[in-house]
């Protein structure tokens, strides 16, 4: 959004406004001119996505080393004059490479067992370990729908899987909210940190609610062909 910048791939920014129209927004991408409000005249933002009273600048960073604390603290504070805007900053994970060929994705009763472990670890009071245990299970489960499926995606990581999954309608709205809620109390353990606002009893439920809907997914999961 402010210049000078290397601008990210046509074809990440058709995608991720894709995902925007899916969930009723109009969607600009690469808005120059007249189409910008006056706030935003001189710049031009990566996409501009508008619902209603929620207008959202988003800007795609090709990597998070790329991501650049003092932009993104200015145009915020620009658009926090502005009421129903907001920046939203994507820096999608790099791919893996060199090491597809050594992957492969868990059988059903490798994920069951995941599943009971950690509701084991729930029980002797290790609540982060069982989420983490539960999400990895999930994603396993999530990655052999896509198998089952032939769902295709070019990336690895869990927002691309968690994006062609819900576009081929094999998870619903409500399913990926939860998930995308879960998945970010998950990534915040992952890293070495803390929630100081969630309980014991949150990341309970939320390790339960995974199971729950894991156990939906294999009642209707297509047998390997």
């Amino acid at each position: 959004m402010i210049t000078p910048k290397e601008p990210p791939p046509r074809k990440l920014l058709e995608r991720i406004a894709e995902g925007y129209r899916r969930r009723g927004f109009d969607v600009l991408i690469e808005p120059k001119g007249k189409v910008l409000p006056d706030f935003l005249a001189d710049t031009t933002p990566d996409i501009i996505a508008n619902r209603a009273d929620e207008h959202l600048v988003i800007e795609v960073k090709r990597a998070p080393k790329t991501v650049d604390p003092e932009q993104v603290a200015a145009i915020s504070k620009r658009l926090a004059a502005h009421p129903g805007w907001r920046l939203v900053l994507m820096a999608p994970e790099p791919p893996y490479t060199g090491i597809d060929s050594d992957l492969l994705t868990l059988d059903e009763k490798s994920i069951k067992n995941r599943f009971d472990e950690g509701l084991t670890l729930i029980a002797q009071g290790h609540v982060e370990a069982a989420l983490m245990l539960a999400w990895s299970a999930t994603e396993a489960l999530l990655r052999l729908i896509a198998s089952r499926y032939k769902v295709k995606t070019d990336r690895l990581d869990t927002a691309a899987l968690l994006r062609a999954l819900a576009s081929e309608g094999l998870l619903n709205s409500d399913d990926l909210r939860q998930l995308n809620r879960i998945y970010q109390m998950r990534s915040v353990f992952a890293h070495g940190l803390r929630l100081s606002h969630v309980d014991t009893n949150e990341l309970a439920r939320a390790t339960n609610g995974l199971a729950n809907l894991s156990k939906r997914w294999l009642r209707h999961l297509p047998k390997a062909g």
